[in-house]
């Protein structure tokens, strides 16, 4: 029995064999070429589309740099800051200083009223003339 079964084993083993060595290409040779001719063209193309872009981003590279030369031009003949010609005054520069203590005399318009609020003045502003009522 157990040579009847290495026998067999072993006829299978030989006959699965050759066929798996004779098996076909699943393409041939001739779609394979195809297939690499398609893909060096789109490859192609890709190249050609990368290069327009490059050429044209160095067209605006140049136009950029123009324009980048003609400001700085522009900004060496401008002055870097104004000078404004000053007439010499006959009186010195005054500033004084506001003294808390010593109230200012404002002009009032005549309709507000002056109250007081724990010793605070404040003014009652009347919205609306009385004269349109």
């Amino acid at each position: 029995m157990r040579c009847f079964i290495l026998i067999l084993i072993t006829s299978l083993i030989l006959l699965v064999t050759p066929v798996s060595r004779s098996q076909v290409p699943a393409t041939s040779p001739k779609t394979e070429m195809q297939k690499l001719r398609d893909l060096v063209a789109s490859l192609q193309e890709r190249l050609s589309q990368t290069q327009a872009r490059l050429f044209q981003s160095e067209d605006e590279n140049a136009e950029l740099k123009k324009e980048i030369a003609r400001l700085r031009a522009e900004l060496n003949t401008q002055p870097r800051f104004r000078v404004f010609p000053r007439t010499p005054s006959t009186q010195p520069f005054r500033f004084e200083i506001p003294n808390p203590l010593i109230p200012r005399q404002y002009s009032l318009p005549k309709n507000w009223e002056e109250r007081q609020f724990n010793g605070q003045s404040y003014y009652l502003i009347p919205l609306e003339s009385d004269s349109k009522h």
